[in-house]
């Protein structure tokens, strides 16, 4: 069986955000079965998380797209399901090498987030959703 380019990204991006995990000190399972919304547990030892990963694709302009839902496709039909508080706890990905963590609260019924690693010409932070405020050490240590 041969992977198309956006599974290889998905399977890259997994493995990445479990190395880094593993290096911050976590404990990180997978489910067996790819049968879960979630694609892995991370254990804090306080508490344990489900985590949705997702690839994090460059924009022309400098930003990052998360897609924060995916499309479900039927023979007859297709339909966007989006991550609820039931399905899964953060969605984390991996932006110039830093884990960028996303509270589902902050993503339920949005097809998708942009990311910034530095503010935009303009300056303006009203609407922009920079990195550095999306942390590990922010929202699960």
């Amino acid at each position: 069986m041969l992977f198309n380019e956006k599974q290889i990204c998905g399977i890259t991006t997994e493995l990445m955000v479990a190395q880094k995990l593993i290096e911050k000190g976590f404990i990180v399972s997978i489910p067996y079965g790819n049968n879960s919304r979630y694609d892995m547990i991370v254990d804090t030892d306080n508490d344990c998380y489900r985590i949705q990963v997702k690839h994090a694709s460059l924009n022309d302009n400098g930003s990052y797209t998360i897609n924060t839902s995916n499309t479900v496709s039927t023979t007859t039909k297709s339909s966007r399901k989006y991550y609820s508080k039931q399905d899964i706890d953060f969605i984390i990905t991996i932006i110039e090498d830093q884990l960028v963590v996303i509270p589902v609260e902050l993503i339920e019924h949005s097809p998708s987030k942009i990311f910034r690693t530095v503010l935009p010409e303009h300056g303006t932070k009203s609407n922009c959703n920079l990195i550095e405020d999306y942390t590990v050490e922010r929202y699960i240590l």
